[in-house]
């Protein structure tokens, strides 16, 4: 999965403390995550429109741990990096009914390699994977950091 180059992100203590942890990691905003004793780590902007994902709400998705974009409430796998989307249907007087979540075929947020060492400090290993995913762009975009890092600043 990974370019085999592992970078020091934080110490378990830190990711302890604050939840989640922002950072650059060989060209890339990455945010490591811990929800329910699991590490996660994921692009950190975006891919709809380059928002602060990861500032979001993390919520329950038939089991799969997700995050929901602050911005226009997209709802991506902590896991995988799949999108997962809810159908509507309608009856015949036309009142909505919500079906199923459902994840998407393919990834759309680009997922990385985190691992815990016995010092207790949690490296990362940037995906190598050459299939371009849509967070792709805004991972390595200036400007959509800039924009991350003014969200984080408000929180």
């Amino acid at each position: 999965l990974g370019l085999g180059m592992e970078t020091h992100v934080c110490s378990l203590d830190e990711l302890k403390e604050k939840g989640r942890v922002h950072k650059e990691v060989n060209g890339r905003k990455v945010s490591i995550i811990a929800h329910k004793g699991k590490i996660y780590c994921l692009d950190s902007v975006c891919y709809h429109t380059g928002g602060p994902l990861t500032l979001g709400d993390i919520e329950d998705m038939n089991g799969d741990p997700c995050v929901v974009c602050p911005w226009h409430k997209y709802t991506v796998s902590l896991k995988t990096g799949k999108k997962y989307t809810q159908s509507v249907t309608f009856d015949a007087r036309m009142k909505p009914k919500k079906g199923p979540w459902q994840a998407s075929k393919d990834m759309v947020q680009r997922i990385h390699k985190v691992s815990l060492k016995k010092n207790g400090k949690i490296y990362v290993d940037i995906s190598k994977e050459e299939k371009k995913v849509k967070s792709d762009h805004y991972a390595t975009n200036a400007q959509a950091w800039k924009c991350f890092n003014s969200a984080l600043e408000h929180m």
